[in-house]
Formats: structure tokens, C-alpha cells, sequence
């Protein structure tokens, strides 16, 4: 523990520390307390402060607060709280607690002080030391003063050759197609095409992009200066937009004609400029990848590198990549590329936001399901990637000659899964129905599954209950329940009603150990809470009997806010909405293939 706890401080990240406040000491011997230990995790990671009982006779109630956004806190519940460290500072964390002591109903105020510091970059001689598994962007560890780190490039796969589009008249004419992407996937060829002006494109040129390429729209991204002095040709049926940014209010430092390397982050900062982006993405989102998008600036470096490399980010290209996609301008236009300026930008989105797709989802006004759909519609896999249905679902642990639907979802490394859902056909062979890619708990994988340790239990399972806060889509292998206000997860280990769905208004609280527990939101999910993630939800038979502590809730949702899950798999809505439509009450899940 001590190695493991050595390697984070060395690796110069940013590092989450818990000291538990002197005020926890209580001279009531029998009031509840908080851990007084020490933990070290890193930025944008979470772990779970616990309240210990003590010889306190009930805890009736804790109220969770915390001082400000230095920490958030999520998983509220009577005897815990998750803390995840969001920027660096200082943060208390207070909780009310009300317990009974001796048949006396008393309250108790508890803080805690948590800091989110920086720690030193490791020098040479503590290299040797090993360092921890990569956490998935949605929770990595960022440092807003450095470089911004990325996953390394196994070789570089950004070539001239590779990326270009042969056009004689538009300039720094390419494509993002084919770059891979670090959850196994790669950006499909012919749909996301960056260029310079259009305004000297040849016959040819418009052929290639009407039709080689179907190209539908083309955002320019020119200020409107620059449009007037060189307007775009009319390419047939391309949609044009026009979403002016003026480079040169953010391009040099004062009345000098030196440039800023700041130049991108101040743009970002521009309400503006944060609206011709926003603009952008919208149309990414609502093409839904059926047309080739085109956008360009005069030269295709700046604004368009820009666009390129906060969707490159989105569709989960690593760093290294999206850097050297930005400099391959350079090759294109016989100059050399200053990467600082998006290093800088890089670093001011994780500063603000976490992750550049964070700040992609909050600034452009996105929906974490569209996040979703973009990299759905623009990302394939390579047919070399996917094992043949036919050779390896028969060999699964549990699979019978009966089974005829079975969902998969196989881990890919970290939070990231592969799910896949496939039916036999008349030959009795199986056959893939659709591949996505989706998020499994922030634990991973368990063979020893434990009620709120995050993890998604390993195993052959089926689906028992179909529900959501949406209306019934046509849901034709279980019966269907929109839930309302009144419905919750039960999720009070050790009662009768462990790991069911039940009604508040008719079970308002439960028996444990003898004593009532009433329902709530802490220790139970209120289901019409979690949109958009229950928008549409299927329940996973583990723990059907419902043994104390082995875990409640695990089920196959939609996507939320987040890049993992509590312990369930998450896919996007329309495919859960898809499944619901189509799967038959005996389909299989296998989880961790």
C-alpha cells in the first residue's frame, strides 16, 4: 500500500487528501464519528468517506454538505458519501448526523477537511517506481499548470499520405478518417473533412467533394471580412453555415504582431467564439453521420484546428494524435505549426471542466447522449477487431443450445466495455444484431460483487423487470412500468425487500434487525431521479434472493453524466430503447466475456 500510494505522489498529478476534522471527537462516547484516517487519490477520482455507528443505537438520518466546488459529493447515503476531488483548494465536508442513543434521539455535527493539492512531478532518480493503471478520461487526473498529459501513441498514425483529399485549388485539403481511437474504435473514413478556404476550389475540387465525398455542409468558420473578400462557390446541394470567428482580436500579444501562445484559450473564454463552436457541434450532432461535414477557415489551421481537435477529443483520439493532426497543417502549407497555442487551449478546457469533451458537453450546450451519438455515428470497427459470433458465444460459461438472444458486454480496459447483442438465425449460427461500445462500474469488474463497492458482477445472467421514466416504447419480451414518484430500488441490506422494486406509499419503510428504516433517496434509488440514465432501464438478475450486502440495482441503462457506472452497464438510449423493442423474455446477459 505504501508503494502504491508513493507511486501516485511521484507521478506529479493532482492528489486528493482526507483529514478527518478534531471536531469528530465527541465527548458523547456513543456518537457517531467519521473515519480519522488519511486517503491520497487522485484528481477527478472518488472514493467513499464512511460514517462509523460506534455504540450509537440507530442512525436515523446524515445530511451531506460540503463548503464549495472545490469536491463534489454523490451517493448520498446514511452511512457514507462519495467524494470526488474536482479542482484544487480546500473544501470541508459537514454531516448531520441524527441517531438514537439510549432511546435518546440526539443530532451531531461532523466536518471533515478535504484538500485537493498538487503534488511535484517525480525527478529522475524516482523513476523506478511503479506507476498505477490510466484511469478513463471522465476521471483522470489532471494538472491545469502542465503540458496536458495524453495516452502515447503506439506509432504515430497521422501521415500526409494517409490523411489527405486531392484537391489542386482548396488548400490543406484532409480528413480525419481513420485515426483510432483508445477504446478500440476507429473514426470512419469519408464523413469529417477540415480544409482551408473553398473559394479557389477548381471543377475537380467540387466533383471530388460533391461527389467522392457527398459532402452536405460546409461551416466556415471566417470572419466576415474574410467571407466577403472570397466568398464560397456554390457546391450543388453542400448546406452552408456561416459562423464568423475573428482571429485577430485573440492573435498577437497587444499591438504587436507576435503571436500569443494564449491565442486559443482567450478564445475559448469568448461567448462569441463558444457559440460558432456550439454551432459546429450541433451539426455534428443532428447529421447523425449521413453526410460528409466539411469545415474550414482560410488556411485550415487555427479555427479549423481547433474544431478538429475538440472533436477529436470527443471521439476519444488520443493526445499525441489530436497534436499531431493540428501540425500536419504545417505539411500541408509549407510552415511550421506552433503546438503550444493548443497545448494551452488543452489545458485551460481540463482546468475548467476536467476533460476537453467535458468542456465540449458543458460549453457547446451538448447532452451527454449526443456526446454519446457522436462517437457511435462517426467511429466503426475494424471487421479484424471483432471475433466471428459463431466461434465463441457456444463456449460461454452457462450458454445452452436453448439460448437464442444474448447481450455481451466485454471490458476493454478500465470503465470501457464492448456490448453486443446477437440472436441465432434459422441455421441455428448466431449473429450479431449491433456493437457498441458503453461503460461498466467505476470498479470494473467483480467476481465477489458488495453492495456499493462500484463493481459490475461478473457472470451469466437474464433480465427480470423492464422500466423507465419514459413512456413504454413498445417493449415486447417483459411487461413495461413507467415509473413515477412513488417508485424506488429498494436498497436497504438485510430487509425483505432487498434488491426489489417497491412502492413508497406502500412500503414506507422496512424491517431490519427488528427496527423500521424508512425509504429514502439515500439508502434506496428514487428511480424518477436518474434522468437521463433511466430513461429506459432493464434489471440484471444478480442477487435476485436478495443476500444482505452482495449488491442491489444492477441494471442495463442509458447513458448519463457520467463515464461510468455505480455497478450497471450503460448504453446509448436509443439502443437500450432498441433492445426493449426486440429482446424476448429469455434473453441472456453475459457480463465480462
Amino acid at each position: 500500500m505504501k508503494r502504491k500510494i508513493l507511486s501516485l505522489v511521484m507521478m506529479g498529478v493532482l492528489t486528493l487528501s482526507v483529514v478527518s476534522s478534531t471536531q469528530v471527537q465527541a465527548a458523547d462516547k456513543k456518537a457517531p464519528t467519521l473515519s480519522t484516517s488519511s486517503k491520497k487519490v487522485k484528481v477527478k477520482k472518488s472514493f467513499t468517506l464512511k460514517l462509523k455507528k460506534n455504540q450509537a443505537k440507530k442512525i436515523v438520518k446524515t445530511t451531506w454538505k460540503v463548503s464549495n466546488k472545490k469536491v463534489a459529493l454523490s451517493k448520498k447515503k446514511k452511512m457514507s458519501v462519495r467524494v470526488t476531488g474536482k479542482t484544487a483548494g480546500t473544501s470541508k465536508i459537514t454531516a448531520t448526523v441524527i441517531y438514537k442513543s439510549a432511546s435518546v434521539r440526539k443530532k451531531k455535527k461532523l466536518t471533515c477537511k478535504v484538500v485537493v493539492k498538487k503534488v511535484e512531478k517525480a525527478t529522475s532518480t524516482q523513476a523506478a517506481v511503479s506507476t498505477p493503471t490510466p484511469v478513463p478520461e471522465a476521471t483522470a487526473a489532471v494538472n491545469p499548470t502542465a503540458t496536458p498529459s495524453a495516452v502515447p501513441s503506439q506509432n504515430s498514425q497521422v501521415t500526409k499520405e494517409g490523411q489527405k483529399i486531392s484537391t489542386t485549388g482548396i488548400k490543406n485539403a484532409r480528413e480525419l478518417g481513420g485515426y483510432k481511437t483508445t477504446d478500440g474504435w476507429t473514426i470512419k473514413r469519408g464523413l469529417l473533412l477540415r480544409t482551408g478556404s473553398l473559394s479557389e476550389a477548381t471543377g475537380a475540387d467540387k466533383k471530388i467533394l460533391a461527389e467522392d465525398y457527398n459532402v452536405g455542409y460546409d461551416i466556415d468558420f471566417r470572419s466576415e471580412e474574410e467571407q466577403k473578400d472570397a466568398e464560397d462557390p456554390n457546391l450543388g446541394n453542400m448546406e452552408r453555415t456561416s459562423v464568423p470567428v475573428e482571429l485577430s482580436k485573440y492573435f498577437y500579444l497587444n499591438d504587436t504582431q507576435e503571436e500569443d501562445d494564449n491565442c486559443y484559450a482567450k478564445m475559448l473564454k469568448d461567448k462569441e467564439v463558444l457559440s460558432a463552436f456550439s454551432k459546429f457541434f450541433r451539426i455534428v450532432v443532428d447529421n447523425r453521420g449521413n453526410q460528409a461535414i466539411l469545415w474550414h477557415g482560410v488556411k485550415g489551421e487555427d479555427r479549423t484546428g481547433l474544431a478538429a481537435a475538440m472533436l477529436l477529443s470527443v471521439l476519444n483520439v488520443d493526445q499525441d494524435t489530436i497534436l499531431e493532426d493540428y501540425e500536419l497543417s504545417g505539411a500541408f502549407n509549407g510552415n511550421k505549426m506552433n503546438r503550444i497555442k493548443l497545448e494551452k487551449a488543452i489545458c485551460y478546457m481540463e482546468q475548467q471542466s476536467g476533460s476537453v469533451t467535458n468542456f465540449v458537453q458543458a460549453k457547446m450546450n451538448l447532452t451527454w447522449n449526443e456526446i454519446s451519438s457522436i462517437r457511435m455515428f462517426y467511429r466503426e470497427r475494424e471487421a479484424s477487431s471483432l471475433v466471428d459470433a459463431a466461434e465463441w458465444i457456444d463456449k460461454l460459461d452457462g450458454v445452452s443450445a436453448d439460448t437464442e438472444q444474448i447481450v455481451v458486454v466485454r471490458g476493454v480496459g478500465g470503465t470501457n466495455a464492448d456490448v453486443g447483442f446477437y440472436e441465432r438465425g434459422g441455421d441455428h449460427k448466431w449473429r450479431e444484431i449491433f456493437t457498441t461500445y458503453g461503460y461498466i462500474g467505476r470498479s470494473g469488474f467483480q467476481t465477489d460483487k458488495r453492495e456499493g463497492d462500484g463493481g459490475t458482477p461478473k457472470g451469466l445472467y437474464r433480465f427480470t423487470h423492464a422500466f423507465g421514466i419514459k413512456e413504454d416504447p413498445g417493449c415486447v419480451g417483459l411487461p413495461y412500468k413507467q415509473v413515477t414518484d412513488d417508485d424506488y430500488w429498494c436498497g436497504i441490506s438485510g430487509s425483505e425487500y432487498y434488491n426489489q422494486p417497491i412502492k413508497k406509499s406502500e412500503i414506507p419503510s422496512v424491517k431490519v434487525d427488528g427496527e423500521d428504516v424508512v425509504v429514502d433517496g439515500d439508502n434506496s434509488e428514487h428511480i424518477i431521479d436518474y434522468d437521463p440514465g433511466y430513461a429506459y432501464a432493464l434489471n440484471i438478475s444478480w442477487n435476485e434472493s436478495g443476500e444482505k450486502d452482495k449488491g442491489s440495482a444492477i441494471f442495463l441503462h442509458c447513458f448519463h453524466s457520467r463515464m461510468w457506472t455505480g455497478g450497471c452497464v450503460a448504453i446509448p438510449e436509443n439502443l437500450v430503447k432498441y433492445l426493449l423493442q426486440r429482446m424476448d423474455k429469455d434473453c441472456a446477459v453475459y457480463l465480462d466475456a
